[in-house]
């Protein structure tokens, strides 16, 4: 059984296989459950900094698949999603080696 409490008035729950969400943010009370979904790992834990390397991780992949990024806290070992966000693009990026690069830098929005 693993728990994630996200805020005083939000919890997952994961037991065997099945994910339990209990929320009474908002008043509403709300309780959903859904099958744990299969995660494909970056295996050889390198972080991936390019584009290339984003599209080869990304490989066989459907456009309507989502995505969210999580960050964690290297004290605590806490993870919270960074989800919605938006992309920016900076160009002309210049690098130690004098070369020039484009950077896409993804943002996260409040999540209202």
């Amino acid at each position: 059984m693993k728990i994630e409490i996200k805020s005083k008035e939000s919890v997952y729950i994961t037991i065997n296989g099945t994910v339990y969400y209990i929320d009474d943010s908002t008043g509403e009370q709300i309780v959903e459950k859904w099958d744990e979904p299969k995660i494909k790992s970056n295996t050889s834990v390198k972080p991936i900094t390019t584009v290339g390397e984003l599209k080869s991780f990304l490989q066989g992949w459907n456009d309507n698949d989502q995505i969210c990024l999580e960050t964690t806290d290297l004290k605590t070992g806490d993870a919270e999603d960074l989800f919605p966000f938006y992309a920016d693009a900076i160009e002309g990026i210049r690098l130690e080696d004098g070369s020039e690069v484009a950077e896409i830098r993804l943002c996260q929005l409040n999540n209202q």
